[in-house]
């Protein structure tokens, strides 16, 4: 009974009296093996893990080389991260994979398109509302930033989001806490915040379109996703992978790119 005990307790082994020095020292040996061996096996799940989440990362020209490069560096930390880009390079797959990356990959990711919503339905949506706020609001209803709470919240676009919601959002980062729209009771968030846009934020400062003061709280690191007009040597590797996901999925026979094809694309 004790011995049972002494595993379900979480025992790696157990001496019976009488023992000598030499039977501890085995002991001892053979646990920290265990613990060493699981160890490794801990590290290389989490190695075969990071690797298959670049199976969609596709390129190898120097530009593309520098964001993941960017990217691994950052993963781990909690800086506000702001993507830069054209419509189309990437920056949600680059938002998933620093969330992937970081120590809140088990919790939620969320994303909010800040362009897709008029200002009014945009501000519930970020930081929900309470029953009777506005004409419509039957029920109390948690908003994204609620949702994301020990995760990562993405806001593409932001570059659109108004003046009115862009100082609330300056509170919501400096004291990690809002009011939900109608409320009178602070709501308390632990949220990483990855931002994307496809303007020019600086051009937006001097217009008076975006806060400067936010600008600098969202962009503790900036990652500049190439166009592929700059990383023409990624072409072919593109071409290849979207050819074999969709021979795959209709089921059709490899027929290799040929040399005009790839003329045609660089060009």
């Amino acid at each position: 009974p004790v011995v049972v005990k002494a595993v379900q307790g979480g025992a790696d082994d157990f001496l019976v009296k009488p023992f000598d020095v030499e039977m501890v020292e085995i002991c001892i040996q053979k646990v920290l093996e265990k613990k060493d061996l699981k160890q490794r096996v801990k590290r290389l799940e989490t190695e075969l893990g990071r690797q298959s989440l670049w199976e969609n990362f596709i390129g190898e020209s120097a530009a593309f080389l520098r964001v993941r490069e960017l990217i691994e560096q950052i993963g781990a930390t909690d800086l506000n991260v702001l993507i830069r880009g054209e419509s189309g390079t990437g920056k949600d797959v680059v938002a998933r994979l620093v969330h992937q990356m970081s120590d809140r990959s088990r919790g939620p990711f969320v994303k909010v398109n800040c362009a897709a919503l008029p200002s009014e339905l945009l501000e519930s949506e970020l930081f929900g509302h309470e029953r009777g706020a506005f004409t419509g609001a039957y029920k109390s209803k948690p908003g994204r930033f609620e949702l994301a709470d020990n995760g990562t919240i993405f806001l593409d676009e932001i570059g659109e989001m108004s003046a009115a919601i862009q100082a609330k959002l300056l509170q919501v980062i400096e004291n990690q806490e809002f009011f939900r729209v109608g409320g009178t009771q602070n709501v308390n968030v632990n949220v990483r915040l990855i931002c994307a846009t496809n303007v020019d934020i600086e051009q937006h400062i001097q217009n008076k379109a975006f806060r400067l003061d936010l600008f600098y709280r969202i962009n503790d690191i900036s990652i500049h996703m190439p166009a592929l007009r700059e990383r023409r040597e990624d072409l072919a590797l593109l071409a290849q992978f979207f050819q074999l996901k969709y021979e795959e999925k209709f089921s059709k026979a490899h027929v290799p790119l040929s040399t005009e094809s790839e003329r045609a694309l660089l060009g």
